[in-house]
């Protein structure tokens, strides 16, 4: 198994509160300037990945998928953008799951680009505290 981040919405996402979300992630690139990125983002996915050789798997977020679904980083630079957007998945969408290969200190650019970006601290407990739903199950320390 590799670097993986799982994720799973459990209710459809109205175009309304899409639309505000996918403003929140819109701040989250703004504020990540200085990554290279292929995206996509439109009323129904956001799509992001790396570019050469800081590509790996896209990271695909649907708007009224509720698949399980994971995507690998191999902890390539754009990784500090995914795990911000499921930080903010987390605190937008309660009822969505979030789970990861990758310990809390791994994703703490992440965790930095979020808080610099909302002014908001989170904690592992609140981004994980669902992972229930898609594998692994994530024990808290």
């Amino acid at each position: 198994m590799g670097y993986t981040h799982y994720y799973q919405q459990h209710e459809p996402i109205s175009t309304e509160s899409w639309a505000v979300f996918t403003k929140n992630v819109t701040q989250l690139i703004e504020q990540a300037w200085y990554l290279n990125l292929d995206m996509e983002m439109t009323g129904e996915y956001i799509s992001i990945n790396g570019v050469g050789e800081q590509a790996h798997e896209s990271f695909t977020l649907y708007r009224n998928d509720t698949r399980w679904e994971f995507c690998k980083t191999a902890r390539k630079e754009y990784d500090e953008l995914v795990t911000a957007i499921l930080i903010l998945v987390r605190y937008t969408y309660p009822s969505f799951s979030v789970s990861s290969d990758g310990t809390w200190e791994e994703w703490l650019q992440g965790r930095e680009l979020f808080t610099h970006t909302f002014y908001l601290q989170p904690s592992e407990e609140a981004v994980f505290s669902n992972s229930n739903h898609v594998y692994p199950v994530r024990s808290l320390s």
